[in-house]
């Protein structure tokens, strides 16, 4: 059986969170991701935290695709938990994550039979500046994000996710999203937001 992480690494402190489930618990597309994420947000964030500034890969699967640009509008609009969330998606082979390097510090050749050892495995594989802090995922923190937040918002997403390189999203604009395919070019903004919640 597979195990699965999905590592989150909070630049201003060195904090690394690794969510670690096998794959009888869950998959790897995006209602996973959002479940995790939002995990993060409302338990594990520092509260006075109201400016998110998030780099991820671009991976249409998991990070960039409709139902996590959602639930982002959804964090600030709706839950009114953070005042604006940026999101920026780096060239590939340009630049490098800290997750990318958080994963060459684990041992995949060590030697585990169950996902308990792997979870040791994760936890021992930093010391400095702190250990990785490992979320053991069960099936009542995966939630099906895509299907509830469907009633709130388009049906698709009203621009091409692929070419986006920055997206933006504020409590000022409770219908729109700011987006551009260029790092420090002209923003525009789309409607995500349905008029009548409860209808596309």
């Amino acid at each position: 059986l597979s195990l699965y992480s999905f590592n989150i690494h909070v630049l201003s402190t060195s904090e690394s969170f690794f969510y670690c489930y096998p794959e009888t618990v869950g998959g790897k597309g995006s209602d996973e991701v959002v479940s995790m994420f939002h995990n993060f947000i409302f338990t594990k964030l520092d509260t006075k935290v109201k400016h998110l500034e998030v780099f991820c890969d671009s991976c249409g699967g998991q990070n960039k695709n409709y139902t996590v640009f959602r639930f982002l509008h959804y964090v600030v609009s709706v839950a009114k938990k953070l005042e604006t969330i940026k999101v920026t998606f780096p060239i590939r082979g340009h630049s490098y994550l800290e997750c990318d390097r958080n994963m060459s510090l684990i041992n995949t050749k060590s030697q585990t039979e169950l996902p308990e050892d792997w979870i040791h495995v994760f936890q021992s594989a930093r010391v400095k500046p702190s250990p990785f802090q490992v979320i053991d995922v069960d099936q009542v923190l995966l939630r099906n994000w895509t299907r509830f937040l469907q009633p709130m918002f388009k049906k698709k997403c009203p621009f091409p996710s692929r070419p986006i390189r920055q997206i933006l999203f504020e409590a000022g604009h409770i219908r729109l999203v700011q987006h551009r395919s260029n790092f420090n070019g002209a923003w525009e903004s789309s409607v995500i937001r349905s008029v009548n919640p409860t209808s596309n």
